[in-house]
């Protein structure tokens, strides 16, 4: 019975403790609840795009994902394959997956993951990435 009761105090203490760093990192990630789509997009794209392309950032994500950090959009094309495309910038995931993480240590479902991605395909690729959206 005590090893019980320990046990239980232990699985409780955990719990505690990992709730607690549950809670502390959800404090950190982004989150836009008190702001419209259009100013958390500015804002992002202020935050991670140069001056000269903030503007069009804005415009770009309106075109891709309607200002929706978190859209998602998959399937399979006969040209390309199996396909990924996630955030406000609709990144390819089997494209920039691994690129975002090196770089940036995160996931392009991150919006600050998401925008910096954009913006280093931007500074070091042009918008030719977005040849819809991005003219």
């Amino acid at each position: 019975m005590i090893r019980r009761l320990a046990l239980a105090g232990c699985l409780a203490t955990l719990l505690t403790v990992r709730g607690a760093s549950a809670q502390e990192a959800e404090g950190q990630r982004y989150t836009p609840a008190s702001r419209s789509p259009r100013e958390a997009v500015q804002e992002l794209a202020e935050a991670h795009f140069a001056p000269e392309w903030v503007a069009w950032a804005v415009r770009t994500s309106l075109c891709e994902s309607g200002h929706d950090l978190y859209a998602q959009s998959s399937g399979v094309d006969r040209v390309y394959g199996w396909y990924q495309h996630v955030g406000a910038f609709q990144i390819s995931v089997p494209t920039w997956g691994a690129k975002a993480w090196e770089l940036f240590g995160g996931s392009l479902w991150d919006p600050d993951v998401n925008f910096a991605m954009a913006a280093w395909i931007v500074s070091h690729d042009g918008p030719r990435h977005w040849p819809v959206c991005g003219r």
